[in-house]
């Protein structure tokens, strides 16, 4: 598997209050998680986070276009999956 891919430095926007609650709101106030093997949503309402569909560190941006609620589990999974977080199991 070949590490993502570098983009060009991107400052960071600050994700307003208000971004944040409209997301939330989209969201349910629930995790956006689906899986692709039961197509099942999480339903997990606690310990949520703002995350990047496509990371900042591979070109993604701060649009609310690019940005979903995910559980902190979930949000762990996505980043390990992208190559963000590394895995310290893998080591």
């Amino acid at each position: 598997r070949s590490p993502p891919q570098k983009a060009e430095p991107y400052e960071r926007k600050h994700i307003s209050v208000r971004g944040k609650w409209d997301l939330e709101e989209k969201a349910g106030h629930q995790c956006q998680f689906v899986s692709p093997i039961t197509g099942q949503r999480c339903r997990e309402k606690a310990f949520r986070d703002t995350d990047h569909i496509r990371p900042l560190a591979t070109g993604g941006s701060d649009s609310p276009d690019n940005l979903r609620i995910l559980c902190r589990n979930h949000s762990q999974h996505m980043g390990r999956k992208n190559g963000v977080i590394a895995d310290w199991r893998r080591s």
